[in-house]
């Protein structure tokens, strides 16, 4: 990997292999992005937060790199790729993120796994939104990724829908599953999401609904408890 591709952070020890760990949405809207930024901000500067891209893609609007995930690999494979590949966002976490964009059509994988595996001997945590898997580049990313973290909207999804994604055994995805289920919780969903944690040994971090602004800071606030168990679940 060419020197004008790396990503540099002052975080982790370069003998350390950091936990790599995908963002997924199980449903248009479910807040993907801003579970990821919450992650990394709950992280103190200790992560690298990666879009994959595509037209939806938001974390660009928190730090700009010029670079989504995807769009790096490619122009990495064709020796193209030019810095700034990272910028320092909010709490020092490290982003890469472009503006929303068609991603390329032919396989990046390798070139995905070059950055992440760089990243995750920088980092204390890697952090990967890839959306809700709308795009082959999307599916490669999670396949790359140790751990994966579902997100849900409650007032969206039925409790059933969790349980299916949690049993079905996707292609690629990494064993260690999670689900952060957004929204407010009623005592039956309480019982039934205890009853899928249970059953698929996928702990359920419940998160306050908050919104998709800037302030991380509130954000994290108002995410409540769940967030700070999710975030000591993924680094143990």
């Amino acid at each position: 990997m060419s020197a004008t591709a790396s990503i540099i952070a002052p975080s982790a020890s370069a003998t350390t292999v950091a936990p790599i760990v995908a963002v997924v949405g199980l449903h248009g809207g479910a807040g993907t992005s801003t579970v990821a930024a919450l992650l990394a901000y709950a992280s103190a500067g200790r992560a690298a937060l990666c879009d994959v891209g595509g037209p939806t893609a938001t974390l660009w609007r928190r730090a700009d790199s010029g670079h989504s995930l995807a769009a790096a690999a490619d122009a990495l494979a064709r020796d193209a790729l030019q810095p700034p590949l990272a910028v320092q966002g909010p709490g020092e976490t490290t982003v890469v993120a472009g503006r929303p964009q068609l991603l390329p059509g032919h396989d990046v994988t390798e070139g995905m796994r070059t950055i992440l595996g760089q990243a995750a001997t920088r980092h204390a945590l890697v952090l990967v939104d890839c959306g809700c898997r709308s795009h082959p580049a999307q599916a490669s990313a999670l396949a790359l990724c140790d751990q994966v973290v579902w997100v849900a909207d409650l007032t969206v999804i039925a409790i059933d829908q969790i349980t299916a994604v949690l049993s079905a055994g996707h292609d690629g995805a990494p064993a260690r599953q999670y689900i952060a289920a957004r929204g407010a919780a009623g005592r039956s969903h309480l019982k039934d999401l205890r009853r899928v944690a249970s059953e698929s040994v996928a702990p359920i971090a419940l998160l306050e609904d908050v919104g998709d602004g800037r302030d991380l800071d509130q954000a994290s606030v108002d995410a409540g408890m769940g967030l700070d168990a999710l975030i000591a679940e993924i680094t143990r």
